[in-house]
C-alpha cells in the first residue's frame, strides 16, 4: 500500500512540474523554411506583446521570438523592441492561451495591430488564432504543445504581414 501511495505521489509531482516549464525562445522563433514572404517592407517595426502566460509563453518569450523571426524573415528592415520615431509599432495582443487533452492540445488567439508611430492611425489588424498537438510524452508535453501553438501564430503573422500592401 506504501508503493502505491509512493508511486501516486511521484506521479501527481510530475504533473505538477510538467505544468511549470515555461516556453524556451529558440524553440518559438520561426524556422526560415516555414515561412512564406510576399513582401518586404522598407520599414522599421517596433514590437510590444502584451498577455501571455507566464505558466506557459510570457509576452517577453514570445516578443524575443517575434522579433527574432521579423529579423530573419526580412518583412521589415529592422524589428526591436524599441521604438523610434518613423517606425511602425507592432502590438500583439494574446488573447488566449487554451490547453486541452491533458496538455498534449494548445491553442493561442492573438490580435495583431499595426500602426504608425507617428501619428498612430492603424495600418491593420489581424485576429490570429493557432493550434498545436503534441505527440511528444513525458512531462514536457505542455511547454511543447505551448511552443507550437506559439511558434505557428508567429509563421501566420508574418505571412500575413507580409501579405500587406504598405
Amino acid at each position: 500500500m506504501e508503493i502505491l501511495r509512493f508511486g501516486f505521489s511521484i506521479c501527481v509531482l510530475l504533473l505538477i512540474i510538467s505544468c511549470s516549464y515555461n516556453a524556451r525562445v529558440p524553440e518559438l522563433i520561426a524556422n526560415r523554411g516555414d515561412l512564406s514572404v510576399k513582401e518586404r517592407h522598407p520599414y522599421n517595426v517596433s514590437v510590444a506583446v502584451i498577455g501571455g502566460d507566464e505558466t506557459f509563453v510570457s509576452s517577453e518569450i514570445f516578443a524575443n521570438a517575434l522579433v527574432t523571426s521579423l529579423n530573419d524573415s526580412k518583412v521589415f528592415t529592422n524589428a526591436s523592441m524599441t521604438q523610434t520615431p518613423g517606425s511602425l509599432d507592432l502590438v500583439v495582443l494574446i488573447l488566449s492561451a487554451i490547453h486541452g487533452g491533458l496538455g498534449f492540445n494548445h491553442i493561442m488567439t492573438s490580435k495583431w495591430i499595426l500602426k504608425d508611430v507617428d501619428d498612430n492611425e492603424i495600418w491593420s489588424s489581424t485576429v490570429e488564432a493557432k493550434g498545436y498537438s503534441s505527440n511528444f510524452s513525458g512531462i514536457l508535453r505542455y511547454r511543447n504543445s505551448a511552443e507550437g501553438a506559439a511558434r505557428a501564430v508567429i509563421i501566420e503573422g508574418i505571412s500575413k504581414l507580409s501579405s500587406l500592401d504598405l
